[in-house]
């Protein structure tokens, strides 16, 4: 699957559950809606950044130039930017998830508790993975 159709597809995601949510004030609301809008607009960001970086590697024109520093700092840009964006856009989703939950979740049931701490647990174990696996790849990219 190509990283602009991933970035689509989460954003697809993130809508959907932006779009399902009950509409509420208070503060834990707001952590979710902000962490949620915030991932929608960086994903559309990842998405749109890959596209240009298609558009702009296909161009024959751009690729005859001579190798400047500005062509440099744009390949570099449009190589790992999108990569980058759609990493924060993951993290502030789940970070929204944990927020919805402890949001939705009653505050002395047995199942609530469970639940919080299920989607805790399992949200620390992929931004650990995640934070393993950018560090092993920045390692070999340096």
């Amino acid at each position: 699957m190509d990283s602009a159709t991933f970035a689509i597809f989460f954003s697809i995601i993130t809508s959907i559950f932006l779009q399902s949510t009950k509409a509420d004030s208070s503060g834990g609301w707001t952590i979710v809606y902000l962490c949620w809008f915030a991932s929608l607009v960086l994903s559309i960001a990842s998405a749109a950044n890959n596209f240009l970086g298609a558009v702009i590697h296909q161009s024959p024109t751009i690729l005859c130039r001579p190798n400047t520093a500005g062509r440099r700092f744009v390949k570099i840009w449009l190589s790992y930017f999108p990569t980058i964006l759609l990493a924060i856009s993951a993290l502030l989703f789940l970070a929204g998830l944990c927020s919805f939950t402890f949001s939705s979740s009653n505050a002395g049931a047995r199942q609530g508790q469970a639940i919080e701490i299920t989607t805790t647990s399992l949200t620390g174990i992929a931004v650990t993975a995640l934070f393993v696996i950018s560090t092993l790849a920045f390692k070999s990219f340096v």
